[in-house]
């Protein structure tokens, strides 16, 4: 009877881990969350201002430095209005 009590007992503690780690796993990291944030910021940056933007690889960027995606905005406004206001001149030589 102890046998299939402690059999019992591992069993659901098996179980109860599994599903413990399954949340664990469905859940994004703050990084994923940020960083999806920040490709869509850089896709309406790119329709806004009619510029070709790059983000960078999710594996370039530290979790602990990154900026809040309203930070990442700002930035990214700031450039693309920099940019813009760039005077061409195109010459013929």
């Amino acid at each position: 009877m102890k046998k299939y009590i402690c059999i019992l007992l591992c069993i659901t503690v098996i179980i109860g881990m599994g599903l413990i780690s399954t949340a664990f796993a469905a859940e994004k990291s703050q990084k994923e969350k940020y960083y999806a944030q920040y490709e869509k910021i850089v896709e309406e940056a790119e329709q806004q201002y009619n510029i070709e933007l790059t983000l960078q690889p999710i594996d370039k960027f530290d979790e602990n430095n990154m900026l809040t995606p309203e930070e990442f905005k700002a930035s990214v406004v700031k450039n693309c209005e920099e940019l813009n206001n760039i005077p061409f001149s195109f010459h013929r030589i």
